[in-house]
Protein backbone atom coordinates (compact mmCIF):
# COMPACT_ATOMS: atom_id res chain seq x y z
CA UNK A 1 0.00 0.00 0.00
CA UNK A 2 1.07 3.63 -0.35
CA UNK A 3 2.45 4.17 3.15
CA UNK A 4 2.74 7.96 2.92
CA UNK A 5 -0.86 8.44 1.82
CA UNK A 6 -2.07 5.96 4.44
CA UNK A 7 -0.25 7.75 7.27
CA UNK A 8 -1.62 11.08 6.07
CA UNK A 9 -5.16 9.72 5.92
CA UNK A 10 -4.94 8.21 9.42
CA UNK A 11 -3.50 11.47 10.82
CA UNK A 12 -6.29 13.51 9.25
CA UNK A 13 -8.87 11.13 10.68
CA UNK A 14 -7.38 11.40 14.17
CA UNK A 15 -7.27 15.20 14.02
CA UNK A 16 -10.89 15.25 12.95
CA UNK A 17 -11.90 12.95 15.81
CA UNK A 18 -10.08 15.13 18.32
CA UNK A 19 -11.85 18.14 16.87
CA UNK A 20 -15.19 16.51 17.50
CA UNK A 21 -14.37 15.83 21.14
CA UNK A 22 -13.16 19.35 21.89
CA UNK A 23 -16.03 20.93 20.06
CA UNK A 24 -18.27 23.01 22.33
CA UNK A 25 -21.70 21.71 23.21
CA UNK A 26 -23.19 24.63 21.31
CA UNK A 27 -21.84 23.39 17.94
CA UNK A 28 -24.35 23.64 15.15
CA UNK A 29 -25.84 20.56 13.47
CA UNK A 30 -24.31 21.67 10.16
CA UNK A 31 -20.81 21.61 11.65
CA UNK A 32 -21.40 18.14 13.06
CA UNK A 33 -22.55 16.91 9.67
CA UNK A 34 -19.42 18.31 8.04
CA UNK A 35 -17.25 16.53 10.58
CA UNK A 36 -19.06 13.25 10.04
CA UNK A 37 -18.64 13.62 6.26
CA UNK A 38 -14.90 14.22 6.70
CA UNK A 39 -14.54 11.16 8.90
CA UNK A 40 -16.42 8.99 6.44
CA UNK A 41 -14.29 10.24 3.55
CA UNK A 42 -11.03 9.53 5.43
CA UNK A 43 -12.25 6.07 6.47
CA UNK A 44 -13.08 5.27 2.84
CA UNK A 45 -9.63 6.44 1.73
CA UNK A 46 -7.94 4.29 4.37
CA UNK A 47 -9.90 1.23 3.23
CA UNK A 48 -8.94 1.86 -0.39
CA UNK A 49 -5.26 2.31 0.48
CA UNK A 50 -5.21 -0.90 2.49
CA UNK A 51 -6.61 -2.76 -0.52
CA UNK A 52 -4.04 -1.28 -2.91
CA UNK A 53 -0.92 -3.44 -3.52
CA UNK A 54 2.51 -1.98 -2.97
CA UNK A 55 4.09 -0.29 -5.95
CA UNK A 56 5.89 -2.88 -8.06
CA UNK A 57 9.03 -2.38 -10.10
CA UNK A 58 8.53 -3.25 -13.76
CA UNK A 59 11.55 -5.21 -14.95
CA UNK A 60 10.40 -5.65 -18.54
CA UNK A 61 7.44 -4.53 -20.63
CA UNK A 62 6.77 -5.00 -24.31
CA UNK A 63 4.32 -4.39 -27.12
CA UNK A 64 4.26 -5.57 -30.73
CA UNK A 65 3.54 -2.47 -32.83
CA UNK A 66 6.85 -3.09 -34.68
CA UNK A 67 6.49 -6.84 -35.12
CA UNK A 68 7.90 -9.60 -32.90
CA UNK A 69 10.38 -7.10 -31.46
CA UNK A 70 12.98 -9.66 -30.41
CA UNK A 71 10.66 -12.48 -29.33
CA UNK A 72 11.79 -15.98 -30.28
CA UNK A 73 8.67 -17.47 -31.81
CA UNK A 74 7.77 -20.50 -33.96
CA UNK A 75 5.59 -19.93 -37.02
CA UNK A 76 2.35 -20.40 -35.09
CA UNK A 77 3.01 -17.07 -33.34
CA UNK A 78 2.58 -13.94 -35.46
CA UNK A 79 1.86 -10.24 -35.01
CA UNK A 80 -1.48 -8.94 -36.29
CA UNK A 81 -2.47 -5.27 -35.84
CA UNK A 82 -0.04 -4.79 -32.97
CA UNK A 83 -1.10 -7.88 -31.01
CA UNK A 84 0.72 -11.18 -30.69
CA UNK A 85 -1.52 -14.04 -31.87
CA UNK A 86 -1.31 -17.82 -31.90
CA UNK A 87 -3.28 -19.85 -34.46
CA UNK A 88 -3.54 -22.91 -32.20
CA UNK A 89 -1.96 -25.35 -34.67
CA UNK A 90 1.51 -25.80 -33.19
CA UNK A 91 2.84 -29.19 -32.06
CA UNK A 92 3.26 -29.84 -28.37
CA UNK A 93 6.98 -28.99 -28.29
CA UNK A 94 6.39 -25.56 -29.82
CA UNK A 95 3.64 -24.27 -27.58
CA UNK A 96 5.53 -21.38 -26.01
CA UNK A 97 7.28 -18.23 -27.16
CA UNK A 98 10.29 -16.80 -25.30
CA UNK A 99 10.51 -13.12 -24.38
CA UNK A 100 13.75 -11.19 -25.14
CA UNK A 101 14.40 -10.77 -21.43
CA UNK A 102 15.72 -12.95 -18.59
CA UNK A 103 15.08 -11.83 -15.00
CA UNK A 104 18.12 -11.52 -12.74
CA UNK A 105 16.06 -12.50 -9.70
CA UNK A 106 14.20 -15.73 -9.05
CA UNK A 107 11.28 -13.89 -7.44
CA UNK A 108 9.05 -12.13 -9.95
CA UNK A 109 5.63 -12.02 -11.60
CA UNK A 110 4.80 -12.52 -15.27
CA UNK A 111 1.62 -10.72 -16.35
CA UNK A 112 -0.21 -10.61 -19.69
CA UNK A 113 -3.55 -9.53 -21.10
CA UNK A 114 -4.91 -12.38 -23.21
CA UNK A 115 -8.07 -12.86 -25.26
CA UNK A 116 -9.26 -16.40 -25.99
CA UNK A 117 -10.54 -16.78 -29.57
CA UNK A 118 -11.25 -20.43 -30.27
CA UNK A 119 -10.21 -24.03 -29.63
CA UNK A 120 -8.45 -26.21 -32.19
CA UNK A 121 -9.38 -29.67 -30.98
CA UNK A 122 -7.61 -31.47 -33.83
CA UNK A 123 -4.23 -29.75 -33.45
CA UNK A 124 -2.87 -31.93 -30.63
CA UNK A 125 -3.22 -35.64 -29.96
CA UNK A 126 -2.81 -35.37 -26.21
CA UNK A 127 -5.57 -33.16 -24.83
CA UNK A 128 -3.83 -32.81 -21.47
CA UNK A 129 -1.20 -30.55 -23.04
CA UNK A 130 -3.70 -28.01 -24.41
CA UNK A 131 -4.30 -24.57 -22.88
CA UNK A 132 -2.70 -21.12 -22.79
CA UNK A 133 -1.18 -18.55 -20.47
CA UNK A 134 2.17 -17.26 -19.22
CA UNK A 135 5.51 -18.94 -18.48
CA UNK A 136 7.97 -18.36 -15.63
CA UNK A 137 11.37 -19.95 -14.87
CA UNK A 138 11.63 -21.62 -18.26
CA UNK A 139 14.76 -23.64 -18.90
CA UNK A 140 14.34 -24.60 -22.54
CA UNK A 141 12.78 -27.95 -21.75
CA UNK A 142 10.34 -27.05 -19.03
CA UNK A 143 9.00 -24.13 -16.99
CA UNK A 144 6.03 -23.19 -14.86
CA UNK A 145 3.00 -22.73 -17.11
CA UNK A 146 0.11 -20.80 -15.60
CA UNK A 147 -3.27 -20.01 -17.14
CA UNK A 148 -6.06 -22.06 -18.65
CA UNK A 149 -5.25 -25.74 -18.37
CA UNK A 150 -6.86 -28.53 -20.29
CA UNK A 151 -7.78 -31.78 -18.73
CA UNK A 152 -9.47 -34.18 -21.15
CA UNK A 153 -12.86 -32.51 -20.72
CA UNK A 154 -11.66 -29.35 -22.49
CA UNK A 155 -10.91 -31.05 -25.80
CA UNK A 156 -14.30 -32.68 -25.54
CA UNK A 157 -16.00 -29.35 -24.90
CA UNK A 158 -16.38 -29.81 -21.15
CA UNK A 159 -15.03 -27.93 -18.16
CA UNK A 160 -12.27 -25.33 -18.18
CA UNK A 161 -9.62 -25.17 -15.48
CA UNK A 162 -7.31 -22.42 -14.29
CA UNK A 163 -4.07 -23.69 -12.87
CA UNK A 164 -0.34 -24.27 -12.84
CA UNK A 165 1.64 -27.10 -14.38
CA UNK A 166 5.16 -27.97 -15.41
CA UNK A 167 5.63 -27.22 -19.09
CA UNK A 168 6.66 -30.71 -20.04
CA UNK A 169 4.81 -33.08 -22.31
CA UNK A 170 2.07 -35.10 -20.57
CA UNK A 171 2.75 -33.31 -17.28
CA UNK A 172 0.10 -33.26 -14.59
CA UNK A 173 -1.09 -29.97 -13.14
CA UNK A 174 0.46 -28.87 -9.87
CA UNK A 175 -2.67 -26.98 -8.86
CA UNK A 176 -5.96 -26.20 -10.56
CA UNK A 177 -9.52 -25.05 -10.04
CA UNK A 178 -12.60 -25.02 -12.25
CA UNK A 179 -12.94 -21.81 -14.18
CA UNK A 180 -15.48 -20.45 -16.65
CA UNK A 181 -13.57 -19.26 -19.70
CA UNK A 182 -15.38 -16.32 -21.29
CA UNK A 183 -14.76 -14.30 -24.43
CA UNK A 184 -13.38 -11.13 -22.79
CA UNK A 185 -9.82 -9.90 -22.24
CA UNK A 186 -8.36 -11.17 -18.97
CA UNK A 187 -5.14 -10.47 -17.09
CA UNK A 188 -3.15 -13.60 -16.27
CA UNK A 189 -0.46 -13.24 -13.63
CA UNK A 190 1.95 -15.96 -12.53
CA UNK A 191 4.07 -15.27 -9.44
CA UNK A 192 7.16 -17.26 -8.49
CA UNK A 193 8.64 -16.51 -5.09
CA UNK A 194 11.08 -18.99 -3.58
CA UNK A 195 9.34 -22.33 -4.10
CA UNK A 196 5.87 -20.75 -3.98
CA UNK A 197 3.91 -20.38 -7.23
CA UNK A 198 0.63 -18.46 -7.51
CA UNK A 199 -1.74 -17.84 -10.41
CA UNK A 200 -4.08 -14.84 -10.51
CA UNK A 201 -6.71 -14.05 -13.12
CA UNK A 202 -7.98 -10.46 -13.05
CA UNK A 203 -6.50 -10.06 -9.57
CA UNK A 204 -8.23 -13.13 -8.14
CA UNK A 205 -6.08 -15.95 -6.74
CA UNK A 206 -7.00 -19.06 -8.74
CA UNK A 207 -4.27 -21.56 -7.87
CA UNK A 208 -1.19 -21.85 -5.67
CA UNK A 209 1.34 -24.53 -4.91
CA UNK A 210 4.92 -25.19 -3.84
CA UNK A 211 7.47 -26.94 -6.02
CA UNK A 212 11.25 -27.34 -5.81
CA UNK A 213 12.02 -28.42 -9.37
CA UNK A 214 12.67 -24.98 -10.91
CA UNK A 215 14.27 -22.49 -8.54
CA UNK A 216 16.43 -20.45 -10.94
CA UNK A 217 15.18 -17.24 -12.59
CA UNK A 218 15.06 -18.85 -16.04
CA UNK A 219 13.19 -17.56 -19.08
CA UNK A 220 9.76 -15.96 -19.34
CA UNK A 221 7.17 -15.97 -22.07
CA UNK A 222 3.75 -17.09 -23.28
CA UNK A 223 2.29 -20.46 -24.17
CA UNK A 224 -0.64 -21.72 -26.22
CA UNK A 225 -1.46 -25.24 -27.38
CA UNK A 226 -4.63 -26.07 -29.34
CA UNK A 227 -5.91 -22.59 -28.50
CA UNK A 228 -6.23 -19.51 -30.68
CA UNK A 229 -5.41 -16.46 -28.58
CA UNK A 230 -4.45 -12.79 -28.84
CA UNK A 231 -2.03 -11.04 -26.46
CA UNK A 232 -1.96 -7.24 -26.18
CA UNK A 233 0.40 -6.70 -23.25
CA UNK A 234 3.19 -8.51 -21.43
CA UNK A 235 5.37 -7.50 -18.52
CA UNK A 236 7.62 -8.87 -15.80
CA UNK A 237 7.56 -7.33 -12.32
CA UNK A 238 9.85 -7.75 -9.31
CA UNK A 239 8.29 -9.16 -6.14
Amino acid sequence: MNQTRLISAVFTLLVTLVGMYVQSSSAQDEDEQDLRATIEAQATLIAELEATPASEITLFETEWSDGLNGWSAPIEWQVVNGTLVNDGTGPDQEVWVVAPFEPQTQDYAVEAEILFINRNRDSVINCVDAGFGVVARGDGQSGYFGGILNLEELCLGGNDFAGIRLGTENSDSLSQTRYTLGDDWHTYRLEVEGNAIRLYIDGRLMAETRDNQLLQAGEVGLWSSAMQIEVRSFKVLAL
